[in-house]
């Protein structure tokens, strides 16, 4: 039951009472506590017969009467103008938006909405780029191929380019990166059997050309099964310290690693003797690659229902998003622009609250309008009207009192005195 039934029953049962209290007081005459019922509901349905008046006054005409009645509808303008203003001017205002805006971890929250959908979100990505290829995808990729990447680099030098980027990089964090990238690579290939095999062959390829007579090669023989001379055991003792040289090399200050670094530059730097080679293996590749066989390659779906490329990229994407959510600094960095993207664009935009709120509120017509309004305020309105007839009860119990036990024996025979 709302509130509004509420007061309408409250107001009948005043009245109701009202009524019954009149025909006793009628039939029995003027016992003090049928008068003081009489008085009590009379002055209760009084108060709520007057607030269910005003409150429905609000909204359209009690009784047809159009003095000072429906305010809402008659003021609609100066409302909707009232509410758009307050909400614009004292609700959210430029410092209170921009003080909610800064308090917000954005990039926290955007992060955990992100892994809480991820599975999602990638087969979604991985089916988008699928279904992209299958239609059209092929002959725009094949079209970027030949006249961006391929025009671009056959009309730039290559050899150019890693000059420059020797040179952007030189005594930076990114040549660090280079020559670490190449050492953890070259230890990947030094753990390798391969390696210890390739050593091992070097070895036995040293004893041939060293073993090139009788004596030696039985020397040779008799050190092996004496176990004084084990060529496996010389190539796992070599891989191994190959290996822990390259780890030592991780340190920035070793002198194999600072060597490296010198190599490196000085073959970037003596690149120029070697223009006309690089250049003519990039032109060599390009005739070579058959670019239509390699894009269906990658770009059909396997057995698994993906492609090449598809599963490629959406690894790419786990990868920089895992990056992402390690690198704090990065993460701050981006959440500063967020944040000011939202509030340049709060602070210029900021009339536009105001006329959203006043457009909103004009698409309502006269009945909307009232049941929006009564919607929100409803119940406290109604509840005006069940106070009514409560405080109207209230003081003509207190009326009465005071009549009959004050006024009629005290205050009536001292101003008879005088009359």
């Amino acid at each position: 039951m709302n509130y509004k039934n509420k007061a309408n029953i409250t107001l009948l049962l005043v009245f109701v009472v009202f009524i019954i209290t009149a025909v006793l007081k009628y039939f029995y005459g003027n016992l003090v506590i049928l008068n003081f019922f009489f008085i009590v509901m009379e002055a209760s349905l009084v108060g709520g017969a007057a607030d269910w008046f005003a409150i429905t006054a609000v909204f359209s005409k009690p009784f047809g009467i159009s003095y000072h009645t429906e305010l809402i509808p008659k003021n609609r303008e100066k409302i909707i103008q009232g509410i758009s203003t307050m909400v614009e001017k004292e609700l959210l205002t430029n410092d209170i938006i921009s003080k909610k805006i800064s308090q917000l971890n954005i990039m926290e929250e955007l992060i955990v909405f992100i892994k809480n959908r991820k599975y999602n979100m990638l087969l979604y990505i991985e089916k988008y780029i699928d279904d992209y290829f299958a239609q059209d995808g092929k002959e725009k990729l094949l079209y970027f191929y030949n006249n961006g990447i391929k025009s671009y680099i056959s009309e730039n030098s290559i050899t150019d380019n890693i000059k420059l980027l020797a040179k952007k990089t030189e005594g930076t964090k990114q040549e660090e990166n280079i020559v670490d990238f190449i050492i953890d690579n070259a230890i990947k290939l030094g753990e390798n059997r391969v390696t210890k095999d390739f050593i091992y062959k070097k070895l036995m390829e040293i004893k041939e050309a060293k073993c090139n007579n009788f004596f030696s090669r039985m020397s040779f023989s008799i050190f092996e099964k004496t176990n004084s001379v084990n060529l496996l055991s010389a190539a796992s003792s070599i891989q191994n310290g190959l290996v822990e040289s390259l780890i030592e090399m991780k340190n920035k200050d070793n002198n194999m690693r600072i060597r490296l670094k010198e190599e490196i530059r000085d073959y970037v730097y003596h690149i120029e003797y070697h223009r006309e080679e690089i250049e003519k293996f990039k032109m060599k590749v390009f005739q070579e690659i058959d670019i239509n066989f390699i894009i269906e390659h990658i770009t059909n779906l396997r057995n698994d229902k993906s492609s090449i490329l598809s599963q490629w990229l959406i690894e790419q994407i786990e990868f920089c998003f895992e990056k992402f959510t390690k690198n704090d600094n990065l993460k701050k960095y981006v959440e500063n622009i967020l944040k000011h993207i939202v509030l340049g664009f709060a602070e210029k935009e900021h009339g536009f609250i105001g006329t959203l709120v006043s457009e909103t509120l004009n698409e309502f017509d006269d009945k909307k309008l009232n049941s929006f309004i009564e919607d929100k305020f409803g119940n406290d309105l109604q509840w005006i009207r069940i106070n009514g007839s409560v405080v109207g009860g209230i003081i003509g119990a207190l009326m009465f009192l005071f009549l009959n036990l004050l006024y009629d024996p005290y205050v009536v025979p001292v101003i008879r005195k005088f009359f």
